[in-house]
């Protein structure tokens, strides 16, 4: 049973589920195929991968040679030789 009230019944043909709640005189008000969205699907299969890591501690600083490395100072936006 779902939370919202619904059964859902995995590999069987409409047909049979209908024909056995009738059968067993279970009232249905809707009796449905659902087949999941490919954007659904994708979702599923990737769940468990991991698209990024997030890094622990402060974030670094930049070094005069424009690279960024731990305890460095900021790069200048100024550009040199030229007005």
């Amino acid at each position: 049973m779902q939370p919202d009230g619904s059964l859902l019944v995995l590999d069987a043909d409409l047909s049979v589920v209908g024909e056995t709640a009738a059968r067993y005189q279970i009232p249905l008000h809707e009796l449905s195929e659902q087949a999941a969205s490919l954007e659904q699907a994708f979702l599923e299969a990737t769940s468990e991968a991991t698209q990024y890591h997030a890094l622990s501690g402060p974030p670094p600083r930049w070094t005069e040679s424009r690279t960024a490395t731990p305890g460095g100072t900021p790069p200048s936006n100024r550009r040199r030789g030229r007005r």
